[in-house]
């Protein structure tokens, strides 16, 4: 299978058998980081080749959410609760497999993605974080005289570089680099 992604337009030929909810499930996974120990956030090495059902179960047993703790970008601990449940009710989004996880250098951007894997539906979905820090605002004002941006360019490639032979279908989401 041979995929083109072209960051001005997106075809697809198939439709993805994830609902919204689960496709906005797999985005919140993106902000699972902060916990104080680097095995719990999500976009880290230790995860890889895991499905996020594993995932799910390790950080709760590494984790003990408090309610009211602001633990990242103003997302209190009840809330990553309410994902963290919704994804323990979903057995669909918990099968996922972690295939690649995609850490840019702060040089790059400090993008961040995931290559994820539906064995059954023999789906790919490939999600991105986008941008952090100062680099983000630097890369969205490029983004208002250029496009595609630096940063653009650089999720394309690792995108690029990806192997999507056993997939049949491929899901594409995220924020800040389209």
């Amino acid at each position: 299978m041979l995929v083109t992604v072209n960051f001005y337009q997106m075809v697809t030929t198939m439709s993805s058998i994830f609902s919204i909810e689960e496709i906005v499930l797999i985005n919140n996974l993106l902000y699972f980081e902060n916990f104080g120990n680097p095995r719990a956030a999500f976009l880290s090495a230790f995860n890889e080749y895991v499905n996020i059902g594993e995932y799910i179960k390790g950080m709760s047993e590494l984790v003990t959410l408090d309610d009211d703790k602001q633990y990242t970008t103003g997302m209190l601990g009840y809330e990553y609760k309410e994902i963290i449940n919704a994804i323990k009710q979903n057995e669909h989004v918990q099968r996922l497999a972690i295939r690649e996880i995609h850490i840019e250098g702060a040089e790059a951007g400090g993008g961040r993605s995931v290559y994820l894997f539906d064995p059954v539906a023999r789906e790919a979905v490939v999600a991105f974080k986008g941008t952090e820090g100062d680099a983000e605002w630097v890369d969205n004002v490029s983004g208002l005289y250029k496009v595609p941006t630096d940063f653009q360019q650089n999720a394309l490639a690792w995108f690029q570089s990806l192997s999507f032979e056993d997939c049949d279908t491929i899901t594409v989401t995220g924020h800040s680099v389209f």
